[in-house]
This record gives structure tokens, C-alpha cells and sequence, in this order.
């Protein structure tokens, strides 16, 4: 019986880690690569032939499509270095072809990214830099600037992005946390909270969905509601931050994502509140969100994110457009808008444990391929 062969299409950095993730837990030599180069942007329907597996991530040049996969073998795993799946939708449905993610491999530096994004937004890091760029050393261009002290921030998610930034956040000193899932219940409620230090959290003998977090001189209060949509909980929110996956239609007990925060939940957004996106740009309304902040009802925004990513297309994203727009304006009248080209979770321990995690899981399917799961992401 011929190794397996796993075909490595993820981009480097990644397809490094990966690499040498794979010969570290494969030092017999059982499993054979075919290696594709970093630059690569189409793929040959029968490149992938006799193959048992490929690896690959979000912001490859290559999507798999149906028929890429026509000659592989069977059952065939796609072992993507992310958390996020939505890059293979095409696939997903494909008779006997399982898809192997990351759980949480990157969570931590995600959540420390979402930290600092909603920081710089208070303190107008951007505005700031730009005015330096242009030559004015005056902060009074910049207007008022905030402190995540005292903010109460609406969490859009409970999974372990959420776990991670509970437990960097807590010394803070935020007034409120505001978690939000259409299932949240007590154990969910309880996960959320189990990367907090015991000593400082509190949980509420009266209300099972409610703790505080206790340190010197400060309390912060954390409270989970289970609905449906999350619109009524903007009203209180001074930071509202995306970690819901992207769910394209209701599926069980899935729930659509796509455009969760649209026109409906950006209206009852204070015009002082800020909104940070860390999950998929289409979990937003980026035309809603666009209006908001040339017409100054929205304080700013900061992503990860944006709609286009795959297509690599300004004019299919609005807040892309809008950035590039942005950066070309005079310093002093900027919208305090921030984008980043998807860096959240590529920090170098990120991407060695998400290669680990990925590899690990794609190892152990491939040498015993007992009940592989399809992802759930």
C-alpha cells in the first residue's frame, strides 16, 4: 500500500510552518508531498490527482472548486491553516471530502488584535499617524480621545476568540461586557469565562448568566443574553466587536451570519460607539457602515476584514474603497478608519499552532481515518 500524499498549496509563511510541522510529527517519512510555489494562481483540474489530501488557507490565490477535486482519492481531507472555512464553500458538499480547521489555534492573538484594534480607534492611533505624515506634530487636530476604561463592550460570539479576550481584557477596567449568541446558555456562559484568573471572577448566585470581574479599585460586570439578534443590544454598547463565523443559511442549529450587522443594528449604535470586525467582511453591511461614517453616526471602524478578500477587488468592498479614499485626504478631516490586510491571527506562535493543530488533525485522519469530522466552522 502506497504513503499517502498530501499536495501543500498554502501560501508562505504558512506552507513553511506547515512544512516543518509535518516533518516533525512524520519523521519516518510515511506520508509523500506535492509542493505547488508560494506565486501559483491556477490550478489545473487534474493537479490534485491521486492525491489523499491538500492543505491550503483563506488568502491562497488558488479556491478549490469541484473540479479541482474530480480525480482525487477517497475519502479526501482539506486541511485548511484557519479557523474560518467560508473559502470552502464550493467544496463542502462534496461527497466523502472532510474538512480539517483549526480550533482556536490562533484564538489568543486574534482577541490581543482586537484589543488593540478597538484601543487605537479610542485613541485615533491612525488619525494621529497621518497628521505626523503630513508634517503636523499638533494633537488638537485629532479631536477627543477615549480610554477603553469605563467602555462597555458588546461581544457579537462565544467561542474561544471570546474566551481569549475576556481573559486579556479583564485588567482594563471596563465597565460592562456584553456577550451575545443566539444559544448562549450557562455552560457556554461558563466556557466564556474559563481563560479568567478564579480569583478575580464572580459569578452571580442570582443570575446564572451574569459574573464580575473583581480587581483593586475596579469591578467589570459580564452578562450573557441568549436571542435571537443582537440589534437591541447596540444601544448600550461603546465597542461592538464581530467573532461570529461565517454561516452563509440557517442550517440546524446554525444561524445565518451574513450581514448580522446591518442597517437595523448600526442604527441603534450610539454615533460615539466603535466597531471593530475580526471574523468576515460579509458578516457586516460595509455600504451601511461606509454611510455611517461620512455622516459621522458611527465613531469609527476597525477590520480585519473586508468583503472582496478572496477577489482581491477594492471596488467590491466598499470600506476598502473608502480606506483608499481615506488615506488620500487631508490629515485633519480623516475618518477614523482602520483596515488591515488580514493579519489577526498570523503572528508567528499563531500560525506554528494553528500548523500543528491542522497537521496534527490531518496526520491522525489519514493513517486512521476513523469518523473524520467536516468542520463545523
Amino acid at each position: 500500500m502506497r504513503p499517502p500524499r498530501i499536495a501543500m498549496l498554502a501560501r508562505t509563511p504558512d506552507w513553511t510552518s506547515a512544512e516543518r510541522t509535518l516533518r516533525s510529527l512524520d519523521m519516518e517519512g510515511r506520508v509523500q508531498t506535492r509542493t505547488f510555489p508560494p506565486e501559483i494562481d491556477r490550478l489545473d483540474p487534474v493537479a490534485l490527482a491521486d492525491c489523499d489530501a491538500v492543505v491550503c488557507r483563506p488568502s491562497g490565490r488558488v479556491i478549490l472548486q469541484p473540479d479541482h477535486l474530480a480525480a482525487v482519492n477517497k475519502p479526501f481531507f482539506i486541511a485548511t491553516l484557519s479557523s474560518g472555512t467560508n473559502h470552502l464553500d464550493d467544496v463542502k458538499a462534496l461527497p466523502d471530502v472532510y474538512i480539517i480547521n483549526s480550533f482556536g489555534g490562533n484564538a489568543a492573538g486574534v482577541a490581543e488584535y482586537t484589543i488593540n484594534l478597538a484601543a487605537s480607534l479610542c485613541r485615533k492611533s491612525s488619525l494621529a499617524a497621518g497628521l505626523v505624515d503630513s508634517g503636523r506634530f499638533e494633537h488638537s487636530y485629532v479631536g477627543r480621545i477615549t480610554r477603553l476604561e469605563g467602555k462597555v463592550w458588546l461581544l457579537l460570539g462565544a467561542g474561544h476568540q471570546v474566551q481569549c479576550l475576556l481573559a486579556q481584557a479583564s485588567m482594563f477596567a471596563l465597565k460592562k461586557f456584553i456577550i451575545w449568541h443566539p444559544e448562549m446558555n450557562i455552560e457556554k456562559f461558563r466556557e466564556c469565562l474559563s481563560r479568567v484568573p478564579e480569583s478575580i471572577c464572580h459569578f452571580d448566585a442570582n443570575n446564572p448568566l451574569s459574573a464580575t470581574l473583581r480587581l483593586p479599585g475596579a469591578s467589570t460586570q459580564i452578562i450573557a443574553v441568549p436571542c435571537l439578534k443582537p440589534d437591541l443590544l447596540a444601544k448600550e454598547a461603546d465597542i461592538v466587536s464581530v467573532h461570529v463565523p461565517l454561516v452563509r443559511h440557517d442550517v440546524g442549529k446554525r444561524r445565518r451570519t451574513i450581514g448580522l450587522v446591518g442597517p437595523a443594528f448600526l442604527a441603534e449604535m450610539k454615533p460615539t460607539a466603535f466597531l471593530v470586525n475580526v471574523s468576515r467582511g460579509s458578516i457586516v453591511d460595509e455600504n451601511a457602515i461606509a454611510e455611517r461614517l461620512k455622516a459621522k453616526l458611527l465613531a469609527g471602524y476597525a477590520t480585519d476584514v473586508i468583503e472582496a478578500e478572496i477577489r482581491l477587488d477594492p471596488e467590491l468592498s466598499p470600506i476598502w474603497s473608502l480606506a483608499i479614499t481615506n488615506n488620500r485626504t487631508d490629515p485633519t478631516i480623516r475618518l477614523n478608519l482602520v483596515v488591515s490586510p488580514h493579519i489577526a491571527g498570523v503572528a508567528d506562535i499563531d500560525i506554528e499552532n494553528v500548523s500543528r493543530e491542522v497537521i496534527t488533525a490531518l496526520l491522525r485522519a489519514l493513517r486512521v481515518q476513523q469518523d473524520p469530522v467536516r468542520s463545523i466552522q
